[in-house]
Order: C-alpha cells, then structure tokens, then sequence
C-alpha cells in the first residue's frame, strides 16, 4: 500500500457582527481569500425558528488562506502565514478592538490514518507567542482517510 503525504493547510480569519469588510483589506493591504456577510449564510440559520447561541449566528468573515500543501509539519505551514501577517499585528489588534473582532488560525490536516504518515502537530514558542499577541484562537480541522 503506497502511503501519500499529509495535506496541510492554514486560515487566519477575522469575524464579527458589524464589520465593513473593505475597510480590512484596505488597512491590512491584504486581498482576503474569501469573506462572508450574513446575507451569505443559509437561510435556516439567518432566520431560525429558535434562538440560536452566538456563535452559530450569521456574521461577517474576513479570510487568508494557505491552500492545502503536501507537508508533514504544521510549524511550516503555519510560519508561512504568520509571515504573511508580519507587521502588520498592531492593524490587527486595531482592527479587532474597532470592530469587536474575534481572531482565529484554523489548520486543516488531511492525511491517512497510520501512526507512521502522520504529521507532526507541534506549535513551538514562536508561534504561540504570535497567536497569544493577537489574541487569536487555535482550531484543529482533521480529516483522517
């Protein structure tokens, strides 16, 4: 059986209830990979028939990704978009406090379920501290063939 390389990749995304999209870009001098208004969120959700907890509520996106990449290392792909964002952290936290912003890195891992082809999911301190910096939380998406 010919194993294949883990698949890994990283999004940093900005997220809250009244957001002017454009002003992100234009601040960060950054072209999102995606965003996301309310209107864009199905419609059982934008207008449910119960009350929904806050974070399943519609909200506007700001999104940068790093496409997925044959890597078996996290750190490597998560340096990769920490430097895409280098300098301009304080924008960030700037923009996160005006809009009432909550920041988040989400790595998404495809590989092959066997302990010998697995990637190695380590956050050495550099990057934590970048995380910590922005306030910004770490999600895991896995999916394991």
């Amino acid at each position: 059986m010919k194993f294949r390389d883990s698949e890994i990749s990283i999004t940093f995304c900005l997220e809250g209830r009244e957001v002017r999209l454009n002003e992100i870009s234009k601040r960060l001098c950054i072209i999102p990979s995606r965003t996301r208004t309310p209107d864009d969120w199905p419609e059982a959700i934008r207008n449910p028939k119960m009350e929904l907890p806050d974070e399943l509520k519609p909200r506007y996106t700001w999104e940068l990704n790093i496409d997925y990449k044959n890597c078996n290392l996290v750190r490597d792909q998560f340096k990769k978009m920490i430097e895409m964002l280098k300098g301009k952290e304080e924008i960030i936290k700037e923009l996160k406090e005006e809009f009432l912003l909550s920041a988040s890195f989400i790595v998404g891992i495809h590989a092959q379920h066997d302990q010998c082809n697995m990637p190695e999911v380590f956050l050495p301190q550099d990057i934590i501290s970048v995380v910590a910096d922005l306030g910004a939380n770490v999600g895991f998406d896995m999916y394991l063939d």
